[in-house]
């Protein structure tokens, strides 16, 4: 109970700290069309956060009801549709007419959408792959089988990833339609149209890698398929169409798109479409830069302070030697506890005998140790410190010698 109380409570600060550009474009703004599409973009992003706390603490409870599992799935798959479609039409003012208000307040909001989307999706994918699982047990069930010949997750995540890219592929397709459909076809508009072209092309690509790897898995053991498909991605597709998506960027500047498509927010979301099927190698490349980064300030490090190099290098060999020592000095000396009964000792021994370590008594039912070599009795605790340092007896110093193997 507390924990959902606490998501609450994170999920009202969200709301809270989503919506205070939409209050400020209501003050100030007049009542637009484009207010309307941010006032659809704010209420998304209000139920994106409850939708991800809701899905992630009664993921369990979900996962057993195929019923509540089945309204999760659809009411994010909506929601994410919705946040995506709403953030498009909201920004496509501002880029056919860069000068309108609340340009800023605008983006933030795209962004803040365009972010918690992802977080959507994963949370549509596991739930997906959780209905896709009681389906195949319920399957198993009704045939009485007796052994599981598959693993029951891994064939639900074949199957929640098939369903997943061909999802994708229908948009996709469904996008390049009315890209087509919107696109003027006059000669003023050949680079617009060409553009168009190889970015669906490109598109295509991607899908057919999904798909190989996604349905062909049965014919592609061979790991090295995967290998070459993804140095195919890295130095062939990533260089190629992070370049041609760069001429994308242009041609909204040049206001190309604008006077050749028709409806902007299409043309939003096959820009975001396309920019998602370069984000890994961007991801990539950003990894090498900041790794090279790091690579050549800890060269220039060493050229210019070679002396305080040395000493925190021979600083930590000391420390590791230390370590190593504790260690070693742990493993080798056998050390083993029993409980301490007056009864086994004089009268004498019990009144007066202390450990030699902490200067303590001996205490029934406490935990003790005899050192082989001589019988002297200390506390457990203090002789598991006391051999980190030393492999002598506290009391007479006789050196400890491990037993002899028969």
């Amino acid at each position: 109970m507390s924990d959902i109380c606490a998501l609450l409570a994170i999920a009202g600060l969200f709301i809270l700290t989503v919506n205070w550009p939409v209050l400020m474009m209501l003050i100030e703004a007049t009542p637009t069309t484009n207010i309307y599409w941010t006032l659809l973009t704010s209420l998304t992003l209000s139920l994106d956060f409850p939708f991800l706390a809701a899905a992630f603490s009664l993921e369990t409870e979900l996962s057993q009801n195929r019923r509540k599992c089945a309204v999760f799935l659809v009411s994010g798959l909506a929601l994410l549709l919705t946040g995506i479609v709403a953030s498009c039409a909201q920004m496509a003012p501002h880029i056919l007419n860069p000068d309108l208000d609340q340009l800023t307040e605008s983006v933030y909001l795209s962004t803040v959408s365009f972010l918690t989307s992802i977080g959507v999706a994963i949370s549509l994918y596991r739930l997906l792959t959780n209905l896709i699982v009681s389906y195949i047990l319920e399957e198993i069930a009704e045939n009485h089988y007796s052994e599981l010949e598959i693993d029951i997750f891994e064939r639900a995540a074949d199957k929640a990833q098939r369903i997943t890219w061909s999802f994708i592929a229908t948009v996709v397709i469904f996008l390049c339609y009315i890209t087509s459909e919107g696109s003027a076809d006059d000669n003023s508009c050949k680079t617009n149209l060409k553009y168009w072209r190889f970015t669906f092309f490109n598109n295509g690509i991607i899908l057919l890698f999904s798909a190989i790897l996604l349905f062909g898995k049965q014919y592609l053991q061979n790991p090295i398929t995967e290998k070459v498909l993804g140095y195919f991605y890295l130095l062939v597709y990533f260089p190629f169409n992070a370049s041609w998506f760069n001429q994308g960027v242009g041609l909204f500047k040049n206001g190309i798109f604008m006077e050749c498509n028709k409806n902007m927010v299409v043309v939003i979301l096959d820009m975001a479409l396309y920019g998602w099927t370069i984000l890994p190698g961007t991801l990539f490349a950003m990894g090498i830069f900041f790794v090279s980064v790091t690579w050549l300030i800890s060269k220039a490090f060493e050229l210019l302070f070679p002396s305080l190099l040395q000493g925190m290098d021979q600083l930590n060999g000391e420390l590791d030697d230390y370590h190593q020592q504790r260690e070693n000095s742990i493993e080798m000396i056998e050390i083993r506890s029993k409980k301490f009964n007056p009864e086994s000792y004089r009268a004498s021994f019990v009144e007066k005998e202390v450990c030699a370590i902490c200067l303590d008594s001996f205490a029934s039912s406490q935990s003790v140790v005899s050192w082989k070599q001589c019988n002297h009795l200390f506390h457990e605790n203090c002789i598991q410190r006391w051999v980190t340092q030393r492999r002598t007896c506290p009391l007479c110093k006789i050196p400890y010698s491990p037993p002899c193997s028969p």
